[in-house]
């Protein structure tokens, strides 16, 4: 028997808001309904990433990182920890298939604490079971060339993790520890904050559907509102601008700098 037990996932539907909980683990505490999207808490209430919809307007339950961004700010995923974790960790141990768990040797450079990915992915980037995707429940840290960091996995591998050859690479949860978005991006944009956040706190991120964006410059009709030029803020469209991010399209453009917009958010689906 491995985790099924822990791999769950619920919908409620209270006074108007249908929230989707995540499978992950159930010892997660849901405590508020109905949810606030208005509210944030030192204290974890929901899983990571859970869905919350009303009406038109989408939020994803996010852990804030070090900043305090005020009302509007666009926000990006948390920075990569380190770059040689993204791809190639290999397998130390073999572990076959039907199996909850992989064993990595860390990169010369890697260094994570314990559960830094948690809730986060691991996938296969090449070698046998290449196009894996599996959600981490939990991890050992990540150490210098240490091998044997075991990371435990919500579901079974289909694919056996092969010493030697089959590499992974690994990706922290794309709603842990977001921050206001470079003018440079150093992520990819993933939501609007309603409130001014306290730094590692827990709130709601809307991410799709009609929200108030701070704006850095108007933006004509027809025009997408992107993320990329300006930090924390949104800018008009430019053709064959690789750099910048679709976060939405306008409704009601603001025509002073630093005042908010209303944009119909595209990050969600």
């Amino acid at each position: 028997m491995g985790n099924e037990a822990k791999y769950r996932s619920k919908v409620l539907n209270v006074n108007g808001y249908t929230v989707l909980f995540p499978n992950v683990d159930a010892g997660v505490p849901k405590l508020t309904y109905p949810p606030n999207p208005y509210a944030q808490s030192v204290t974890q209430l929901f899983p990571l990433g859970t869905k919350m919809i009303q009406g038109e307007r989408t939020w994803r339950y996010t852990l804030n990182g070090a900043g305090t961004p005020g009302p509007g700010t666009v926000l990006q995923t948390a920075v990569v920890n380190n770059a040689a974790d993204d791809l190639d960790l290999v397998t130390d141990a073999t572990t076959a298939i039907g199996a909850y768990t992989i064993s990595l040797t860390s990169t010369t450079n890697a260094a994570a604490a314990a559960n830094y990915y948690k809730e986060g992915y691991a996938f296969v980037n090449a070698g046998g079971g290449f196009g894996s995707v599996y959600k981490i429940e939990s991890h050992a840290a990540l150490v210098g060339t240490t091998a044997g960091s075991i990371f435990n996995l919500y579901d079974p591998l289909v694919v056996a993790s092969t010493a030697g050859s089959t590499l992974w690479g690994l990706r922290k949860n794309i709603y842990d520890s977001v921050i206001a978005s470079a003018a440079a991006m150093t992520g990819v944009p993933v939501g609007v904050n309603m409130l001014t956040l306290t730094g590692a706190y827990y709130f709601w991120m809307q991410t799709s559907g009609p929200a108030c964006v701070l704006t850095h410059a108007a933006i004509g009709a027809a025009y997408k509102a992107m993320a990329g030029t300006t930090a924390a803020q949104i800018d008009p469209s430019v053709d064959n601008e690789a750099a910048l991010s679709e976060i939405g399209w306008p409704i009601s453009i603001a025509d002073t700098a630093g005042e908010g917009s209303l944009v119909f958010l595209t990050l969600d689906h």
